[in-house]
């Protein structure tokens, strides 16, 4: 199997590369060629730095001679702010690279995604249940799962299996930065999240597609 991982230099997107490169071929991209600091990481035999918001380097990007037999979408921003001080051009970029950067991958890489290849987005829980301060963040994160439902019916013909992840509270660096006072042993670990796109992407994850996913750690 080949796996392309948008948005694999860090967080979520990072330990989902690592648990898959154990066994699998895959490349990965960041917004810029980030350094990787362990054995595992620095195997991998591609990456590639790749800005979502820009449709034509994403279209240039799935032109180039290749195939993958699945896609995992993890690129995501969050700057969550109280509407009193969001901007629209926080809500944009929000919305560029959470929404728009999906439907850009989505789009150029159809066409060398194999029959019974695999798209898996990483959506959140705040898409499926907002708080104060998390407006753009979560409308960004209610739109993709929405526009993942749609598109799972869109592949079909093509024979492609569409996935929507929406995890919870999750350990990641960015976690620190918003909850540094939360422990983080009480939430998920990105490991826990990339073994379940591991099991997405085999045979046996094939029942869990076209429908939302939602995992969490520790209380909802």
């Amino acid at each position: 199997m080949r796996v392309l991982v948008i948005g694999g230099t860090r967080g979520i997107g990072r330990a989902i590369a690592e648990e898959l490169a154990q066994d699998t071929y895959v490349a990965i991209t960041g917004m810029t060629h980030e350094s990787a600091d362990n054995a595992l990481f620095r195997k991998l035999v591609a990456r590639e730095a790749l800005d979502v918001t820009i449709p034509g380097n994403v279209k240039a990007f799935f032109e180039k001679p290749n195939y993958y037999d699945a896609i995992v979408y993890c690129a995501g921003y969050a700057n969550p702010s109280a509407l009193s001080v969001l901007t629209p051009e926080d809500m944009r970029k929000t919305f560029a690279v959470n929404v728009e950067g999906a439907m850009l991958v989505a789009k150029y890489a159809r066409p060398i995604i194999p029959k019974g290849g695999k798209m898996v987005f990483i959506a959140s829980s705040s898409g499926m249940q907002a708080r104060p301060g998390w407006s753009a963040y979560a409308a960004s994160k209610a739109a993709l799962i929405n526009f993942t439902s749609s598109l799972s019916m869109e592949m079909a013909p093509y024979g492609i299996k569409v996935f929507t992840l929406s995890p919870g509270r999750t350990a990641t660096g960015l976690r620190r930065t918003l909850a540094p006072a939360e422990d983080p042993d009480t939430i998920m670990t990105p490991r826990q999240v990339a073994k379940v796109v591991r099991f997405l992407l085999s045979p046996d994850g094939d029942v869990m597609s076209t429908y939302p996913i939602r995992i969490h750690g520790g209380t909802v």
